[in-house]
């Protein structure tokens, strides 16, 4: 049995390797994401996610260490947790009625050998024109603090959206496509 550990906090991605069948420990990663902001979405996704991977692969002799990082992307600007209430609503009203893209970069480090392989997914999300009410009442019962964009596909957020294009998981925060396919980089098949 390998040793799979998940360098974050989020529990959506636990939640898919559970869902996966796949045994794991989470160990969330601290790092300075400030420093990596030149960088173009796609590059941005994927050094935050192999930094992550990379800060606990550091800690261990053995496993494999699976960094992730998401990112909201609206009219080239990228959409950040909110840090407030009046934040939260700001975001939605922005990207109500009109569709965002959402990328998720993905890291998996052979923490013994230390070779890795990262890589990234890119969905799209298009919400349905929601009242200033509707969303509101999004916020009070959802709490989206934790959650680039201020949404969540799964659970109420779901009511909220129109429509979604690609990997729902990448929507979600770790891709079940690019997380088999970087495992396979390391002749380790999750079926």
């Amino acid at each position: 049995m390998m040793k799979v550990i998940l360098a974050s906090a989020s529990k959506r991605r636990s939640d898919i390797l559970n869902m996966l069948d796949i045994k794991h420990t989470v160990m969330p990663a601290s790092i300075d994401e400030s420093c990596y902001n030149h960088l173009a979405t796609t590059e941005l996704v994927q050094k935050l996610a192999f930094e992550k991977a990379n800060a606990i692969a550091k800690k261990y002799s053995e496993g494999y260490i699976i960094g992730s990082d998401t990112i909201v992307l609206f009219e080239e600007e990228i959409i950040l947790k909110p840090k407030d209430f009046d934040d939260a609503l700001r975001i939605l009203k922005k990207l109500n009625g009109k569709t965002n893209e959402v990328y998720t970069g993905i890291s998996v480090i052979d923490a013994k050998t230390g070779i890795s392989h990262t890589s990234y997914d890119k969905a799209f999300v298009t919400f349905k024109n929601n009242s200033e009410a509707e969303l509101i009442s999004f916020i009070k019962k959802d709490e989206p603090y934790d959650k680039s964009g201020s949404y969540s596909v799964a659970d109420i957020g779901s009511l909220m959206i129109q429509e979604v294009r690609g990997d729902f998981y990448c929507i979600l925060g770790l891709s079940v496509r690019k997380l088999s396919e970087l495992f396979k980089l390391h002749n380790i098949s999750l079926l």
